[in-house]
């Protein structure tokens, strides 16, 4: 539940997988990855899927491949059919 919102506003949270490289991370000042609480998220009753949606060019900026997402949504959306 959304105590914000005062019910459940998402059916799924779409969480990173993998780290961006430690030059990406560097790129971006005092960095760090973050991992899933898996104990947090169970006692949220929050359902997630972990996935990798990142893209990283070789100077280490990291943005959200657009492909790899779409790919994601869509084959999480047609399971849930």
């Amino acid at each position: 539940m959304d105590a914000a919102a005062g019910c459940r506003v998402f059916d799924l949270v779409l969480v990173q997988k993998y780290a961006p490289s430690q030059k990406a991370l560097n790129r971006y000042g005092d960095s760090h990855f973050v991992e899933v609480d898996r104990e947090e998220m169970a006692a949220l009753n929050c359902p997630y899927l972990l996935a990798n949606v990142l893209a990283e060019s070789p100077d280490g900026q990291v943005r959200h491949s657009p492909e790899k997402l779409a790919g994601v949504l869509l084959r999480w959306y047609n399971r849930s059919k």
